[in-house]
């Protein structure tokens, strides 16, 4: 068993390796700029009012923030793209059951299909 002291110092050294690390504390994205589509994440959640107006460098704090609001902003519209579709589908499925296509009369149709002797082509 090691020392406490000695597990401290470890614990102390890894979180401070992490912590204070040139990853977490970077003032710009890159030294090759930005590309096109974080210029166009900048855009769409209102960083900048235009592509044409976006400075050369930004801070990693900005890009990582707009990041979060398009990640967000992603997730709530493929929310409600499921909502929609999943309202669609049980209106599809109603109108279906009015004409009377069911799932029990297709299985029928389908063994009726497959009993020896039947005249309709298997598809």
């Amino acid at each position: 068993m090691l020392p406490s002291r000695i597990i401290g110092s470890l614990l102390f050294k890894m979180r401070s390796e992490t912590l204070f690390s040139k990853r977490f504390f970077t003032d710009d994205i890159s030294s090759k700029g930005l590309s096109n589509f974080q210029k166009r994440v900048l855009v769409w959640t209102k960083r900048y009012p235009s592509v044409d107006q976006i400075p050369e460098r930004i801070s990693s704090s900005t890009m990582s923030k707009a990041y979060d609001k398009f990640r967000w902003r992603i997730a709530v519209i493929g929310m409600l793209l499921s909502v929609v579709a999943s309202f669609g589908y049980a209106i599809a499925g109603k109108r279906a059951a009015a004409r009377g296509d069911t799932i029990g009369r297709r299985y029928m149709e389908w063994h009726e299909e497959l009993q020896p002797g039947s005249t309709k082509p298997i598809a």
